[in-house]
């Protein structure tokens, strides 16, 4: 998937961050399924937060604020690269 996924958006890496409270529930909805899973992190925050060392704001906060017009573009780009990738 790494490579597919870097062929449609540049710098794209794979990156171990740990465990995180991304979603409770789709591990274990996944793994009742059947079906494999990944769980994407794409740089969706403004990196002027990071510079000054500000505390980001999680996907369950209600100060989650992502850039929407950078996430999106790169999130479908690499939804549809590791798609084409995955059914070929």
């Amino acid at each position: 998937m790494l490579a597919a996924v870097s062929a449609a958006v540049p710098g794209a890496r794979e990156l171990e961050i740990g465990l995180a409270m991304a979603s409770e529930d789709v591990g274990q909805l996944a793994t009742a399924a059947g079906v494999p899973l990944v769980y994407w992190f794409t740089g969706i925050t403004d990196p002027e937060l990071f510079r000054r060392g500000e505390d980001i704001p999680s996907n369950h906060s209600p100060f989650y604020a992502p850039q929407a017009e950078t996430a999106i573009p790169v999130g479908v780009d690499a939804l549809v690269a590791a798609t084409r990738a995955y059914v070929a």
